[in-house]
């Protein structure tokens, strides 16, 4: 297993902190994604790829959309169950999906195409998407505008999500075309649990040494401390999302 596919794989064991560190997706910003199946759909149904602990499929429900979870992890899957209950969910990829042809009028991932392999998931969400069919994107970045964000990105280091808006957008394959782009500034209530959630479920400090992890700990602590937050109280993180659209042409 290379180093990638173990990051990529390793978010089940802290399936918990996920849950409680990664913020939710605006509603704008889901709304935006769906528009163009919007038209003919008012239902529709959606497939939420790489789906975690259901940070999206929680706003697609919200949405009003026929929702079906997939991911490759069972432990992560397991907390979506407890998280959005009565979503149906399935093991698998974006390369590999155990759905039938033409079977959903929206895919879409969440802080997860960077993990994909572009071709390979263009290829297979062509096949499950029905013609006119829309792809969606969507990433959460920090955003750091203020010293202590600032701070806390230094700590966290970079990302795929990061590495993939410094490259200009994600990469689509064919029969997709190049896709539309839209972002959004807004702030997620954090506390000293929420920020360490977020912390500890970096597949860098999952992965990491003891070292590694002591190390990060520690940079998270003089932050905390810097910034005087006491238990049960909150502070707005700043985030930038970023959305993106390609509607599968037919």
């Amino acid at each position: 297993m290379t180093d990638q596919e173990a990051r990529a794989t390793s978010f089940g064991s802290v399936a918990e902190l996920y849950e409680q560190g990664r913020p939710e997706y605006p509603a704008a910003a889901i709304e935006w994604m769906l528009a163009p199946v919007r038209g003919t759909a008012a239902s529709p149904r959606v497939l939420d790829v790489g789906a975690g602990t259901g940070k999206l499929s929680r706003g697609l429900v919200a949405a009003g959309c026929r929702v079906t979870a997939m991911d490759p992890d069972a432990q992560m899957l397991e907390q979506l169950r407890d998280s959005v209950p009565g979503v149906p969910t399935g093991i698998g990829t974006a390369e590999s999906l155990p759905c039938a042809d033409a079977s959903a009028d929206a895919v879409v991932l969440g802080q997860a195409w960077h993990w994909v392999d572009p071709v390979l998931a263009s290829r297979e969400i062509e096949r499950v998407l029905r013609p006119g069919g829309v792809l969606g994107l969507v990433w959460n970045l920090r955003d750091p505008r203020t010293a202590w964000a600032a701070e806390l990105e230094a700590l966290v280091r970079s990302s795929g999500s990061r590495d993939t808006m410094a490259a200009g957008g994600p990469e689509l394959a064919p029969p997709f075309g190049a896709p539309e782009h839209a972002s959004w500034a807004w702030e997620h209530p954090a506390t000293c649990a929420t920020l360490g959630g977020m912390l500890r479920s970096r597949s860098y400090y999952i992965t990491g040494s003891p070292v590694e992890r002591a190390e990060l700990d520690a940079g998270l602590a003089r932050i905390l401390d810097g910034l005087g937050l006491r238990d049960g109280e909150s502070i707005g993180m700043p985030y930038v999302t970023h959305a993106f659209r390609a509607v599968l042409p037919g």
